[in-house]
């Protein structure tokens, strides 16, 4: 059996197993997905004569889509667990009858953005020099309407996720998404319009902004500033700068953002 064959079957046993039962739509999805990585970086190899192949790069930096926010558990087993498609390439390079470079390094990133073809591949000849992890400055989100675990949640984390519950679970109750600013789950009325999932805040290090984004909520999520109202796109790639004061309406419930 070949190495790529068997790379798939691997990953297709992974799927059912996930899914206990056969792989539905979304785990043929993933396969395909997979094959054309593993195609579009095996086609870099090149022949340097005398029978000799070689791949040139020694940094992968593959970013895939997510269709939906709810995708992400699957996503991750596939392709980001225990470093599953960093092997999978390797063993892909051997198949193609190369020797993976001892030193090839290969980063994985799951993006909640469009992206041509479902994947991009960014290929250095070098690894990139190790940097300073990024210090978000300090914020704060203060809830003034509706019933949340804390009154005031710090921000400092590169991503803050904002929605009902703390730990929001699937139909098989498997963890899908953790709220580190976590709404009630109450009989009020103003509370119940924040979805389990509702936005996310990210801090922008290339322009030192926060930034918020809707993650298709039912209710909407919309900034009040200067006496406007900006309306969120759901599932905007830039989402929208954040300003000390602004306050954030997650469907009818509300926080203030203040930063340093």
């Amino acid at each position: 059996m070949s190495i790529l064959r068997r790379v798939e079957r691997e990953l297709d046993e992974r799927i059912r197993r996930f899914f206990a039962a056969s792989p539905d739509e979304r785990g043929r999805e993933v396969l395909e997905l997979q094959r054309a990585i593993l195609d579009q970086i095996t086609a870099r190899v090149e022949s340097i004569g005398r029978g000799r192949r070689v791949f040139p790069f020694r940094h992968l930096a593959v970013h895939i889509a997510l269709p939906a926010p709810d995708e992400q558990p699957v996503y991750t087993m596939a392709f980001v667990e225990g470093g599953r498609l960093a092997a999978d390439i390797r063993d892909a390079l051997r198949e193609a009858g190369v020797e993976p470079p001892p030193d090839l390094r290969v980063e994985v990133s799951l993006q909640e953005q469009e992206i041509r073809g479902g994947f991009q591949i960014v290929y250095h000849e070098k690894p990139p020099a190790p940097t300073a992890p990024t210090v978000a400055p300090p914020a704060t989100l203060t809830v003034v309407a509706g019933e949340a675990t804390e009154p005031t949640y710090t921000l400092g984390a590169a991503r803050v996720n904002v929605g009902r519950l703390a730990d929001v679970v699937d139909e098989n109750q498997r963890l899908v998404r953790r709220n580190q600013v976590a709404f009630a789950e109450s009989a009020d009325p103003v509370t119940a319009t924040v979805s389990r999932a509702h936005a996310h805040i990210q801090y922008d290090a290339a322009t030192g902004e926060y930034r918020i984004f809707d993650d298709h909520s039912a209710y909407g999520t919309t900034v009040f500033r200067g006496g406007e109202l900006l309306t969120i796109p759901a599932g905007a790639s830039r989402g929208v700068a954040l300003r000390p004061g602004d306050e954030i309406y997650f469907g009818q419930a509300r926080a203030r953002f203040e930063q340093a």
